[in-house]
């Protein structure tokens, strides 16, 4: 006890009586607090963004199990949706077959307005070596738009909302736009002119007559109306749209 005493003594005596002992006292007790304080700082922060990680962990989690759950209704409805149309397409397909075999419906590369989208898709999956998807209106909604089913170009030099194929509510495919990089993949016409392109295309399919025309973006084009209830266009820059359009009998004037 004795000696602990004397050790306080002797300590406080050097303190007293040496200055520059007292002011290094001084200095490593304040470094040894500083360092407390940035001690308890760093773990204050580390809990902080351990927390913040974790919540973000919970949401992420969170996130990921509703866009699960919504594919999931999605898938259910794609499917009760074409157990509904199945009967409608058992009578429709013979219809269109024949209306094909008649002339009635011009078919570029197994593609035709009125037939059904999911047959289209894999039509242009074969030929274009991509795997192109139907949008259905359940998803289409997101975006504003009902009723319709799309497939999307996936084109570097269209915009990816471009559609390429676009269908009714009963799958039934109303406009069919061929871009250029399709063309030249279908056709196999990459470097041919687009007014050589037009010219083969009108020769090839027995197109009577079509007539010249610009684009809103003042491109020129060619384009042919058919009683049939579909018109055409192709354009120099080797666009081809087919869309379906009423026919004398569909149409109402009352």
């Amino acid at each position: 006890m004795r000696k602990i005493v004397y050790g306080i003594l002797a300590l406080m005596f050097v303190l007293v009586f040496s200055p520059k002992a007292y002011c290094g006292f001084l200095d490593n007790l304040k470094s040894s607090a500083s360092q407390v304080v940035n001690d308890v700082a760093t773990q204050a922060t580390s809990v902080q963004e351990n927390k913040q990680n974790n919540s973000n962990a919970a949401v992420n989690n969170s996130a990921a199990t509703n866009d699960s759950a919504k594919q999931e209704e999605i898938n259910k409805l794609k499917v009760q949706k074409d157990a509904e149309l199945a009967p409608f397409w058992a009578k429709e397909q013979p219809i269109l077959n024949q209306k094909i075999s008649q002339g009635k419906i011009l078919k570029i590369k197994d593609l035709y307005v009125g037939m059904n989208i999911d047959d289209a898709c894999k039509v242009l999956n074969e030929k274009l070596g991509v795997q192109y998807g139907v949008v259905s209106p359940s998803e289409l909604e997101q975006i504003g738009i009902s009723g319709q089913y799309i497939i999307f170009a996936t084109d570097n030099v269209f915009t990816q909302t471009t559609p390429i194929i676009i269908a009714d509510d009963h799958k039934r495919v109303i406009s069919i736009q061929l871009l250029p990089s399709i063309v030249d993949k279908l056709y196999n016409t990459a470097g041919l002119p687009g007014e050589e392109f037009a010219q083969n295309f009108v020769n090839n399919y027995k197109i009577v007559r079509m007539d010249p025309f610009f684009t809103e973006d003042n491109v020129q084009g060619w384009k042919f109306v058919s009683p049939e209830g579909y018109k055409l266009s192709v354009t120099v820059n080797k666009i081809i749209l087919i869309e379906k359009i009423a026919t004398k009998a569909e149409m109402k004037f009352d």
